[in-house]
């Protein structure tokens, strides 16, 4: 059993909707509220997206380790 402070990690996949908003593109994260992005180039919009998507992922897990017990178990689950 792994411990509640142990975190799973992954590559993991995520979704982008990318859009042009003038001179810029804005992006962002179904899968993770709060999460989005904005550039000048669409691959930029998408860099920035994914720093907001890990930092969004790493103050989640930290908030959720913090209400969980020493017993509790991290653990993958598959959804298709």
């Amino acid at each position: 059993m792994k411990s509640a402070t142990r975190r799973v990690r992954l590559n993991r996949q995520f979704t982008a909707i990318v859009q042009r908003d003038g001179n810029w593109f804005i992006a962002f994260c179904p899968e993770v509220a709060g999460a989005n992005g904005q550039g000048r180039t669409r691959a930029s919009c998408l860099k920035s997206l994914v720093q907001a998507i890990k930092l969004m992922v790493k103050i989640n897990e930290e908030e959720l380790a913090g209400h969980c017990g020493a017993d509790a178990e991290w653990t993958l689950v598959t959804v298709a």
